[in-house]
């Protein structure tokens, strides 16, 4: 991956993670490219290109922490929760009105 890649994909930027994301998709499985989809998924500012970027880093296998997630997602930010449920769809479950929502032990919220 060119440096130039692995500098959008750290961007915060909304059309710089976009660009990164395009990017990447783009080329083939390898651990490299899978990390970069990571970091696009955890700094990314977008809730849409942060579940977009999640949702390809899931797909090629990618060890996405959620630690890296949880405390943004724990102070409401969509992004960071956006990208949770796409990295971790088995802990998103339907909830009752009051109940609260556990997402991969990591954090909860009312």
């Amino acid at each position: 991956m060119s440096p130039a890649t692995r500098y959008l994909a750290a961007a915060g930027s909304a059309a710089l993670n976009r660009t990164a994301l395009e990017a990447l998709a783009t080329l083939p499985a390898a651990p490299e490219v899978s990390q970069a989809l990571c970091g696009v998924a955890v700094r990314s500012q977008s809730p849409a290109i942060a579940a977009r970027a999640a949702r390809a880093a899931w797909g090629r296998n990618a060890d996405c922490p959620a630690a890296a997630l949880a405390p943004r997602a724990g102070r409401g930010e969509a992004a960071a929760q956006a990208a949770i449920v796409e990295l971790h769809p088995e802990a998103v479950r339907a909830r009752q009105p009051g109940e609260r929502v556990l997402l991969s032990g990591a954090l909860q919220r009312h």
